[in-house]
């Protein structure tokens, strides 16, 4: 479903970060749909996007990079993708008995 917020709201969304965080996402989310990343995402396109550069970026890059994913969904309305990712990221691995 795709709401989009109202005038007010991204005034005060766009008014809660600074100009350099604002560029430091639209520098990830560049990078993001460079590399075949789209809005709105499936948790399998944001963890393809994640593996691809999980050897070549810091773990501090990606988690940035899935900040900057997270609001470019908030902001266009959709649901984010990221939440699964993460949990499947975070969940212990199964074990086999």
């Amino acid at each position: 479903m795709n709401k989009q917020p109202s005038a007010r709201v991204r005034h005060y969304t766009e008014a809660a970060q600074s100009a350099a965080t604002r560029r430091s996402y639209a520098q990830d989310m560049k990078h993001y749909l460079q590399h075949g990343g789209k809005i709105p995402a499936t948790p399998l396109m944001v963890a393809e996007y994640l593996a691809a550069f999980g050897g070549t970026l810091s773990a501090a890059t990606l988690a940035h990079r899935i900040v900057a994913i997270n609001r470019a969904h908030a902001d266009g309305g959709f649901d984010s993708p990221t939440k699964s990712v993460l949990d499947s990221l975070t969940r212990p691995p199964a074990r086999v008995f």
